[in-house]
C-alpha cells in the first residue's frame, strides 16, 4: 500500500485539467491534439467523447504544459532562482537540472517543460540568464518536441526586433552546475593558482549565498505570451508568438472566427468611419479555433511571426433576398465591367440557400 508521502508526490507530479481553458470546450471541430502529441508517455487519451490522462502512464515530466496553446494543463514546478554578484552588478539567474543527469533535488522533471510563457515572465521580472545542466536530449523521449533552446532562440528573435536584451542560457556539466546549485562560501584570498582553479574560484566567488525557491505555476489568470512583455514597433516590424493570417481571397466576413476566439484577436471596429476587422496579434496563442471554425479555409496561424496587417477594410451591403445588413472584406468586392451580368448581393447564408427553387400550392 503506498505510504502517505507516496501518495502526495503523486498528486503532485500529475497535472491537472481546466476543462474550461481546453480549446475542445469552445468548439466541437477543434483539431487540437498538442498534449497527447507532446507526451513522450502517451498518457493523455483524446477521443470523440472527452480529454483524459492515464495517471498510471505519467511521469510527471511536465512536457504537456508548455504544449498546451491555453494554459488548461496545470501543474506546478519548483524552480531555482539566485542573486548573482558578477563585477559588482546584482542579478537573478535560473538554475534548471534535467532529473537524468542525477539532479532530482532540483525538482524539476525535464528542462524542456519551461514554456514559452514561463521564459517571458522570468525575462519580464529581470531574469536574463539561465543555467543549465542536461542529458543527451537527442536519444531521450523528452527531447523529441520542441526544446527549451529552441523557446529561447525564437524569443530572442522577438527581443531582438523589439529592442529588449536578450536571454542568455548556459549549459554545465552535472558537477558544475551542482557546485552553483549548492551555497558556496567566497574563497579567501590566496597565492597565484591556475587558469583552470582561478575560474572555478571566481565561480564560487560570483554566486552568492542569496537562494530561494519559486514556481512555474499557471492556475492562476491566463495571459497570452505576447501579453507578458509591452512589444511596440520601431525600427523592424514586431514579432509575436503567433499570428492569425486571413486570406482575402476566401474570406466572406460571416465573422465566425471573430465570435469564437476566447481572447479577442479579431474584432469589428472603426477607422476614419470605415468598418474594418481589427487583429491583435500579441493576443493569439495559436490555439487555431479561428482556423477550425473556418469553412471558408481562410485562415491560418503561424507561429513567430511578423504582423503585416492589423485592419482589414470591410464594405457593409444588404442582402437582396433576406433583407439583412452585412459585410465582406473590400477586397472581395467585385468590380462589374461594361457587359458583365450584374451578380446579386447576397448574405452568407443566403449564398447557401437555393432561392430557384419552385413553390406548390396544394389546394385541397
Amino acid at each position: 500500500m503506498p505510504s502517505l508521502k507516496e501518495n502526495l508526490l503523486t498528486e503532485f507530479k500529475i497535472p491537472e485539467i481546466n476543462g474550461d481553458r481546453c480549446v475542445h470546450a469552445h468548439i466541437e471541430t477543434a483539431t487540437c491534439e498538442a498534449c497527447v502529441d507532446a507526451c513522450p508517455e502517451e498518457a493523455w487519451i483524446l477521443d470523440d467523447e472527452s480529454l483524459g490522462l492515464n495517471t498510471e502512464a505519467c511521469d510527471g515530466c511536465g512536457l504537456c504544459v508548455p504544449a498546451c496553446s491555453e494554459g488548461a494543463i496545470l501543474q506546478t514546478q519548483i524552480c531555482t532562482i539566485r542573486e548573482t554578484t558578477e563585477e559588482n552588478n546584482k542579478q537573478k539567474v535560473l538554475l534548471l537540472g534535467c532529473e537524468y543527469t542525477g539532479l532530482q533535488e532540483t525538482n524539476c522533471k525535464c528542462i524542456h517543460a519551461v514554456g514559452t510563457t514561463d521564459l517571458l515572465k522570468l525575462k519580464r521580472d529581470g531574469i536574463n540568464h539561465i543555467y543549465v545542466a542536461t542529458g543527451d536530449c537527442i536519444d531521450c523521449s523528452r527531447g523529441q518536441n520542441e526544446t527549451l533552446f529552441e523557446r529561447i532562440d525564437a524569443i530572442n528573435e522577438m527581443l531582438r526586433h523589439s529592442h529588449f536584451s536578450p536571454i542568455h542560457y548556459n549549459e554545465f556539466s552535472t558537477s558544475h552546475w551542482r557546485e552553483l546549485w549548492k551555497t558556496p562560501e567566497k574563497s579567501a584570498p590566496g597565492p597565484e593558482i591556475s587558469r583552470r582553479m582561478f575560474f572555478r574560484s571566481a565561480i564560487k566567488q560570483t554566486i552568492e549565498m542569496v537562494m530561494h525557491q519559486s514556481n512555474f505555476d499557471n492556475s492562476g489568470e491566463f495571459i497570452p505570451a505576447g501579453k507578458i512583455l509591452t512589444i511596440t514597433e520601431a525600427d523592424e516590424a514586431a514579432v509575436y508568438p503567433a499570428v492569425p493570417i486571413i486570406n482575402l481571397d476566401k474570406c466572406n466576413g460571416c465573422d465566425a472566427c471573430m465570435r469564437a476566439c476566447p481572447h479577442e484577436v479579431i474584432s469589428l471596429s472603426k477607422d476614419n468611419d470605415q468598418l474594418c476587422y481589427t487583429i491583435d496579434a500579441s493576443a493569439c496563442t495559436a490555439c487555431n479555433i479561428c482556423q477550425d471554425i473556418c469553412d471558408q479555409d481562410a485562415v491560418s496561424v503561424i507561429h513567430w511571426g511578423i504582423q503585416e496587417y492589423k485592419t482589414i477594410p470591410l464594405v457593409s451591403q444588404k442582402c437582396e433576398s433576406c433583407g439583412v445588413a452585412f459585410h465582406k472584406p473590400q477586397l472581395l468586392q467585385i468590380e462589374m465591367g461594361e457587359g458583365r451580368p450584374k451578380q446579386r448581393t447576397l448574405c452568407n447564408i443566403c449564398c447557401k440557400t437555393d432561392h430557384h427553387r419552385n413553390l406548390y400550392q396544394v389546394m385541397g
